[in-house]
């Protein structure tokens, strides 16, 4: 995936004074009924993005605040809303309507952030709010003859949120009768277009080319004439095999070989057809093995390489392992599985299902092991894994040797500066979460997901120490879950094993073993504030600041050190609860949510930006000025 980093992003914009238009109507009102709570007012008009903006009717516009309920209106018909009976305090403004992107006051593109409306004792302030149509993506799909395809759903998928590797649920429309479909309410971005044809019931399907269908025919035709007696049986090709998956435009059933599509805001792409057909499916034949009492009782699942679109079998069947550990997978469309296998080394029966591992280990789970406990106990979880490309070919001698799961063991010790520790530990728990989540689909003994290596969150012995068995093969994230009397007060600081904080990074399966780890829970809160002003000392808020780590060993997605905030109309920006550490500090004119922690993006700021560091607790005001 490539990211599209503009420099123009980083040059200070000319600031624009919005012409505001006064106010004669009042919008329809629907607030939930509070008694007056003050004598300030904001109001406005709702206008539509371009270079001849309209008001635009019907939109629901909503604030929110301080200690205040959301309230909402919806606007007239020269666009216009009032929300009275304000008190002193700061607010934030958010327009929706369908087909149009959602936006807050202050962003000036969809998706930005907006910024908060500072609003004095009585005060009455006019603001604008511009709201984008979302872009639209249509076409045409036809099957392998040529004929339209009705009623055929087809997505358009985020590509920026498939490596986040979440679910993804993304827009969609279905065909009409003459095939086409229309996708629109799209944020600007990079898409894959997807259709997802599907066969009625279930069990495997075959299929011949007309040729072949001519000859079995003939020979059928042959055999009426001859009589039944006399007959010959000749000889009968067997049907391919094949099955219905996600056809990614321009016609392939590989997501790594879809076309993307850039679309801007109010941008409508027309002419995105394609072909929709089966696609040949395929069986992988493999053997679990290794050092469990009955291979019968352990249990597969597929975990697709691909978006998360949706979560079900797809079709695919399955015989489970026998005696012998022998398995097979049958009816599978294209594309690259990772294929897990889970069971007790000590089971000696098949069974539905597994409890998640941290149920149970000899009276272990939930306290560090005493020094020379020995894990293997008979009864542990074991893992086995491999991961098969298919290609419409079929795969056998597929191998999955089986052995102990993952070790994440420690203990909590909190960093309080005034709370008292809390003397119950029992309450609290510590979790090894999958990534993405884990989820799983299940028909009969068919399983596709990512659950069997999930495993559930344990408690704290008396003494604040944990264990955590059967880590599968798949990447963790770790996790405090905090009684609500102790979660407001304190906040998971540092995960840290061997040197390395794992709240920097994830636990990457398979057969970790994490033991002797310190988490420290902290009742201390940094905090970076400031006001962001223009070179003659006016307070500014159409510009987005932002907290990165000073090492570029975080700059990732999704890292705990990267932080962005929204000055609010009076130039006062907070970014709070970052860790400790040293970090650089920029104002920009613009911030896509979704391209600005990726590490171009960052290089090119960073030699702009103010080098500053933080303590633990402390709070620290930092305010800047663009020149």
């Amino acid at each position: 995936m490539k990211f599209e980093v503009q420099s123009s992003k980083f040059e200070v914009a000319t600031l624009i004074i919005a012409f505001l238009l006064p106010l004669s109507l009042f919008a329809q009102q629907r607030d939930s009924p509070v008694a007056p709570v003050g004598t300030g007012e904001i109001s406005g008009a709702v206008m539509s993005a371009g270079s001849q903006p309209v008001p635009v009717r019907r939109v629901v516009v909503s604030i929110s605040g301080d200690a205040l309920p959301i309230r909402s209106a919806i606007t007239d018909d020269s666009g216009r809303f009032v929300f009275n009976r304000l008190p002193a305090g700061s607010f934030s403004v958010t327009a929706r309507k369908a087909a149009y992107l959602s936006t807050e006051h202050g962003s000036t593109k969809p998706g930005r952030a907006g910024s908060r409306i500072a609003l004095a004792a009585g005060e009455k302030r006019a603001i604008a709010l511009t709201i984008f149509k979302g872009a639209v993506i249509a076409g045409t799909l036809r099957d392998a003859s040529g004929q339209p395809l009705a009623g055929v759903s087809v997505v358009a998928i985020d590509t920026r949120l498939v490596s986040q590797s979440a679910s993804i649920t993304p827009e969609a429309a279905t065909t009409d009768d003459r095939g086409n479909y229309r996708i629109f309410g799209l944020m600007p971005g990079e898409y894959v277009i997807a259709a997802g044809p599907a066969a009625a019931g279930t069990g495997e399907i075959g299929g011949r080319t007309a040729a072949e269908m001519d000859a079995l025919l003939s020979q059928l035709s042959q055999r009426q004439n001859r009589g039944a007696a006399a007959a010959s049986p000749g000889t009968i090709v067997p049907a391919t095999p094949i099955t219905y998956a996600p056809i990614y435009y321009p016609g392939t059933p590989y997501y790594t070989e879809a076309g993307h599509f850039r679309v801007a805001a109010q941008e409508e792409r027309e002419g995105v057809n394609f072909d929709v057909s089966h696609v040949p499916a395929a069986t992988i034949e493999g053997v679990v093995s290794g050092d469990v009492a009955n291979l019968a009782s352990a249990q597969l699942a597929l975990v697709p390489d691909g978006p998360r679109v949706s979560i079900s079998t797809g079709g695919i069947t399955s015989v489970p392992p026998n005696e012998k550990g022998e398995f097979r997978y049958g009816n599978l469309p294209p594309g690259k599985y990772r294929i897990v296998a889970r069971a007790r080394r000590g089971a000696t029966e098949a069974a539905p299902s597994l409890p998640g591992s941290g149920s149970s280990i000899g009276g272990l789970v939930g306290g560090a092991p005493p020094a020379g406990v020995n894990l293997t106990t008979g009864n542990e979880l074991v893992y086995g894994v491999a991961d098969v490309d298919v290609r419409g070919v079929d795969v056998k001698g597929v191998t999955l040797p089986m052995q102990t799961g993952g070790v994440f063991a420690g203990k909590v010790v909190f960093d309080a500066e005034k709370a008292p520790v809390p003397t119950d530990l029992t309450t609290i728990r510590i979790g090894a979460s999958v990534v993405g989540g884990g989820y799983i689909a299940q028909t009969g003994s068919t399983r596709v997901g990512t659950a069997l290596s999930a495993v559930p969150p344990v408690n704290l012995k008396d003494d604040g120490t944990f264990l955590i068995i059967g880590l599968g093969p798949t990447q963790y994230f770790v996790t405090s879950q905090l009684p609500a009397n102790l979660a407001s007060t304190w906040k998971l600081r540092s995960v840290m094993a061997g040197g390395r904080d794992l709240l920097d990074t994830l636990i990457d399966g398979p057969f970790v073993n994490l033991t002797g780890v310190t988490v420290t829970l902290s009742d201390k809160r940094t905090e970076f504030s400031g006001t962001l002003s223009s070179a003659s000392g006016q307070p500014v808020s159409d510009y987005y600041v932002i907290a990165f780590s000073a090492d570029r060993a975080n700059w990732r997605f999704g890292s705990r050190r990267n932080m962005s905030a929204r000055p609010a109309t009076d130039g006062r920006f907070i970014l709070p609860d970052l860790p400790a550490g040293e970090y650089l500090l920029a104002a920009l004119t613009d911030l896509d949510p979704n391209d600005w922690q990726d590490a171009a993006f960052l290089e090119q700021v960073a030699p702009a930006a103010v080098r500053v560091s933080i303590l633990e607790g402390q709070k620290k005001v930092q305010d800047l000025r663009i020149r």
